[in-house]
């Protein structure tokens, strides 16, 4: 009897281990997520333009939400700095029937859920107004990139949607690809901020937000991660 009472406390021992190192060696977002960036000569796919990719009604609608929400744009790791950037930011919930309808399109371009996607996100240009060159995830080794990632890991796939375009300058550069974009109104530009296999940031997708000379500039961004999003916000 006492034979058989160190086996089964042995094998529960045993037992304990194995699912103990599972545990411990099953990989989070955050080490899935690869910090660092990607080689130049690594595999990129290159900026689509897509025209009236949200209609009139949709647009005015996302601008008569936003409006009231507008803040001071913010940058990972800055805060509110007008040396990096000047605009305006609002979220809106994908849970807002009019918002996760554009969310779903973009998802279903790149066969993604929904459930990967962040909130929209709508920024405000004035005059002056820019956003200097940027990844829109993250390469760096610190703890605002670390917590970025938790959330559901990188950011995969940009579609970036130009509300209005009655204003001079405020184009789209991507500066490595020496390429300016300014899509039409209600047109948008789809880009993966990382390289073809979603491991590291991509220095062709580096971009800016070039200043605007004259008149109001409104975009949204619409992101997918790599992992269901957690949205700490709502």
């Amino acid at each position: 009897m006492k034979v058989k009472s160190s086996y089964i406390g042995l094998c529960l021992i045993l037992i304990f281990i194995i699912i103990s190192f599972s545990i411990l060696s099953t990989p989070h977002i955050e080490t899935f997520a690869e910090l660092g960036f990607a080689d130049d000569n690594e595999e990129y796919i290159y900026p689509t333009v897509y025209n009236n990719f949200i209609s009139p009604k949709e647009a005015n609608y996302i601008l008569s939400q936003a409006e009231p929400k507008f803040t001071d744009s913010e940058t990972i790791g800055s805060g509110v700095d007008t040396q990096i950037r000047k605009s305006k930011t609002a979220w809106l919930s994908k849970n807002d029937l009019t918002i996760k309808n554009i969310i779903q399109r973009v998802c279903a371009i790149n066969n993604y859920s929904i459930e990967n996607a962040e909130d929209l996100q709508v920024v405000k240009y004035g005059p002056g107004g820019f956003y200097n060159p940027h990844h829109d995830s993250t390469g760096d080794d610190n703890k605002e990139s670390h917590e970025f990632l938790k959330l559901g890991g990188h950011r995969i796939a940009t579609m970036l949607i130009y509300l209005n375009d009655d204003f001079e300058g405020g184009a789209t550069r991507f500066v490595n690809l020496a390429k300016d974009i300014k899509p039409p109104k209600h047109g948008s530009i789809l880009f993966y901020p990382l390289d073809k296999y979603n491991n590291k940031c991509h220095p062709k997708a580096l971009h800016a937000g070039l200043p605007l000379s004259s008149g109001q500039k409104y975009i949204a961004n619409v992101w997918i991660r790599q992992k269901p999003f957690i949205n700490t916000v709502d």
